[in-house]
């Protein structure tokens, strides 16, 4: 899931080098992050298993954007980008509510209480994206 947050973000600043025409840096680094998921792929899934391939793909994803980004900060030097501080802040609380979220297949705690507690915290997901 945070891997498609990655890719939306990537779009965000792909859009800059598509608009300046500097296309050839979005094949190269296409390439880059498929090269890193293939070998973070070759090496993590015969050693841990198949559940690795999720952290191989989020990695890769996050390759992707932070390519883009320093491609439109510092090689295009494009002003007025949304910052990035805003947007690792917004990551941070999806990944933590998401942490949270699935803590408590692990807790032994009832059905309900458990329930509850995600709505809460989806609630405060919602609440706290917004505010930001």
């Amino acid at each position: 899931m945070l891997g498609y947050v990655f890719i939306f973000l990537y779009t965000l600043y792909a859009n800059y080098a598509f608009y300046y025409k500097k296309v050839w840096l979005i094949t190269l680094f296409t390439v880059i992050s498929g090269i890193a998921s293939v070998t973070l792929n070759y090496i993590l899934i015969p050693k841990y298993g198949y559940k690795f391939a999720s952290i191989s793909a989020l990695i890769s994803c996050f390759t992707l954007f932070s390519l883009h980004y320093i491609n439109v900060r510092y090689l295009l030097k494009i002003k007025g980008l949304i910052p990035l501080g805003n947007i690792l802040k917004k990551i941070t609380i999806i990944f933590l509510s998401v942490a949270l979220f699935y803590t408590f297949d692990f807790i032994q705690i009832g059905f309900v209480i458990a329930f509850g507690i995600r709505i809460i915290a989806g609630l405060s997901l919602i609440y706290l994206l917004f505010k930001l």
